[in-house]
């Protein structure tokens, strides 16, 4: 006899005598999201890597280190509110299209924008010293 989760039978009971377009439907709103959140984590990483290219070409000129810290730090603000616009739009677009919107994608929007304002204000203290 295995020590398993007691629930867990009958979630399986409850999934299988669901009809299978639920079960196709959840899955593929489910994958459609991981999509959308991909893309933005990609954004995201965009805007760090332009940062560090900003901060490699002012390494190059010969500006000091400070400055490149502010450029990657500026790269991420830019990649978190570029990623939390595109995810606000695209809950939007969904919504109006009657697509299921799950609550990952608004709060991972509304996670971004904070981190954005938190990587701001670590550029105006970066800048002061």
């Amino acid at each position: 006899m295995t020590t398993s989760d007691p629930g867990a039978g009958d979630a399986r009971r409850r999934a299988a005598s669901r009809p299978a377009g639920d079960a196709a439907a959840a899955d593929a709103a489910r994958a459609h999201d991981r999509r959308r959140l991909r893309a933005a984590l990609r954004l995201v990483a965009a805007g760090a890597l332009l940062g560090a290219l900003g901060a490699g070409v002012l390494a190059a000129l010969g500006a000091p280190g400070a400055s490149g810290l502010v450029a990657v730090l500026l790269g991420l603000v830019v990649g978190c509110v570029v990623a939390a616009v595109h995810l606000a739009a695209c809950s939007l677009v969904d919504e109006a299209r009657g697509r299921p919107v799950s609550l990952r994608r608004p709060a991972w929007s509304l996670g971004l924008f904070v981190m954005a304002g938190l990587l701001l204000l670590v550029v105006g203290g970066a800048t002061r010293s």
